[in-house]
């Protein structure tokens, strides 16, 4: 099972819910306090599933959605307030190199001088 984790940092003045679920049906996963931090561990070959970031009391709470793809995609994900408005900071991973990999050949540049012995 090859799964990967992603930090959800918040760096709001608010309470943060993260929730997952369908249309029907939600769960919450965790409530991350003011300055507090959690780690999400999702498989990659699970289906496609979206995680309701909430910030604030629920009547006129803000929401965004974060996907498992950008689970797989970003090892950290900062939620700020800019203006009154959830900011997701997203960091990009490192790409790892394939082991034993090898650089691709260059071919050679052809040209009409080529042709002519």
């Amino acid at each position: 099972m090859a799964s990967t984790a992603t930090r959800f940092v918040n760096k709001t003045t608010h309470m943060v819910k993260m929730q997952v679920g369908s249309s029907q049906y939600c769960s919450v996963l965790a409530s991350i306090e003011e300055g507090g931090e959690y780690k999400l561990h999702v498989n990659v070959n699970d289906t496609y599933r979206e995680f309701t970031v909430a910030v604030g009391s629920e009547p006129g709470c803000r929401k965004m959605i974060v996907t498992s793809d950008d689970c797989c995609d970003f090892q950290c994900i900062t939620i700020e307030e800019v203006d009154g408005k959830i900011e997701l900071l997203r960091q990009p991973r490192e790409s790892q190199p394939t082991v034993g990999s090898t650089p691709a050949s260059k071919k050679p540049w052809f040209s009409w001088g080529m042709w002519m012995v």
